[in-house]
C-alpha cells in the first residue's frame, strides 16, 4: 500500500481514507462546451444519417414485401422508415436555432405569465376601426 493511503477504519471510511474514493476515477472532468455552430453541424449530421438510415429501411422494407415475409414486417419498417424521416425533417428545423446565443430571459413561461399576457390583450377594447355594427 501507498505510503500516502492509510487503510479507511471501518466506522467511517470515507473520512478517514485520505486516499481519493474509488468512484472518483471514473468522473469524467467537464468538458467545454461546443460553438453554437459545432451544435448546429451535429444536428444536421445526425439529420443527414437519420436520412441514410431511412433509405436503409425502406430497402428491407422492399425486400420484405419482394421476399413475401408477413405483412406485419413490412408494416413496422415502412413506420419506423417514416418515423426516420420525420425525426430528420424536425431536427432540419430546429437545427438553426442552436447557432444563436440564447437570449438573457432564458426561463420558462409560467402559467402566470401566460395567464397575465392574455388577460390584458382581452381586457383591451378593440380599436374603433375594427369595430363591426
Amino acid at each position: 500500500m501507498p505510503r500516502h493511503c492509510t487503510p479507511p477504519s471501518t466506522a467511517f471510511p470515507r473520512t478517514t481514507s485520505r486516499c481519493r474514493p474509488r468512484w472518483t476515477r471514473f468522473c469524467k472532468p467537464r468538458t467545454p462546451r461546443p460553438p453554437p455552430e459545432q451544435k448546429t453541424a451535429v444536428l444536421q449530421q445526425v439529420a443527414e444519417q437519420l436520412r441514410n438510415a431511412a433509405e436503409i429501411i425502406q430497402h428491407y422494407q422492399y425486400r420484405a414485401q419482394w421476399d413475401r415475409f408477413p405483412a406485419d414486417v413490412a408494416e413496422q419498417l415502412a413506420d419506423a422508415h417514416d418515423q426516420a424521416q420525420q425525426i430528420a425533417q424536425a431536427l432540419d428545423r430546429v437545427a438553426p436555432a442552436f447557432s444563436h446565443q440564447p437570449t438573457t430571459d432564458t426561463r420558462p413561461r409560467t402559467q402566470a405569465d401566460h395567464t397575465r399576457s392574455t388577460t390584458t390583450a382581452a381586457a383591451s377594447p378593440p380599436s374603433p376601426a375594427t369595430r363591426q355594427r
